[in-house]
This record gives C-alpha cells, sequence and structure tokens, in this order.
C-alpha cells in the first residue's frame, strides 16, 4: 500500500488514504451474483472490520481494513466473517442472468485505520482468506 506519513495518523479511528486494488476472478457457466467473505488468516472468528497487522510487521498502533470501490458510494469498511459457501458479507458482482462472463475484476480499497493512542512506524502487513460464493 506504499508509504504512509506518519503524521497521518492523529489518534485512534484515523485513516490513511484508500489505495485502489482488484481481484480477478473468472466467471463460467450460468452465474447471477458473485458473494466474497474475507476471513482474517490469524482470527477467523474477528467479526469486526480491522484486519491486525501480521506478527512479522514492525509498526505498531495500526490495522487494515478493506472498503468496496468508490463507485459504489459506499465508504464504511467491509466486515469480517468466516469461511463460508452461503451468501456471505459482500455482493461483489451481480451479473445478471449471462453465462460466461469470463474475467470480472472485483474493484476494492484498503487503507490503513490507527488502532491505538501511538503509531510505530515500520512495515505493516496482514494477510486474509476471501471466499467467493456463486449463486
Amino acid at each position: 500500500m506504499g508509504s504512509v506519513p506518519q503524521r497521518k495518523f492523529k489518534g485512534p479511528g484515523t485513516t490513511s488514504d484508500p489505495v485502489n486494488f482488484s481481484i480477478p476472478i473468472d466467471c463460467t457457466g450460468v452465474t447471477r451474483n458473485v458473494y466474497m467473505t474475507f476471513t482474517d488468516n490469524a482470527n477467523p472468528a474477528n467479526t469486526g472490520n480491522t484486519l491486525p497487522l501480521t506478527r512479522d510487521s514492525t509498526a505498531r498502533g495500526i490495522g487494515i481494513q478493506i472498503l468496496p470501490d468508490s463507485a459504489t458510494g459506499i465508504s464504511s469498511p467491509i466486515a469480517f466473517g468466516p469461511e463460508s459457501g452461503a451468501i456471505n458479507q459482500q455482493l461483489v458482482a451481480s451479473l445478471g442472468r449471462q453465462s460466461d462472463i469470463g474475467r470480472v475484476d472485483v474493484k476494492l480499497r484498503a487503507r490503513y485505520v490507527q488502532t491505538e493512542a501511538r503509531v510505530v512506524p515500520g512495515t505493516a502487513n496482514g494477510i486474509l482468506t476471501y471466499t467467493l460464493s456463486y449463486q
């Protein structure tokens, strides 16, 4: 996500600017909607919206949030949840009744969020799993 100046964080809850990224998926066969769940690898029971940093990260006092693409108009971070094949946390693509759509890029954003009173600069990495459910 690049470098973020420490001065960007002014207290718990403040965030860095979001960085765009995408997850490519291939949609073949008859698919109507694609749902995605994000799961915290370190703590699969995490149902909050902040991913903690990995143990090998040297930064402290921040976490990572995933947000929908800005085009959705939704500015709230996506909540994490357990891996599931059911209709889940986030509708990521509504494809109608078409078949063999091909590649779809799920557009998302990520940002750092201050979680403690003091931020220590350093590397800040997180690991999550995403589960897709085709309905």
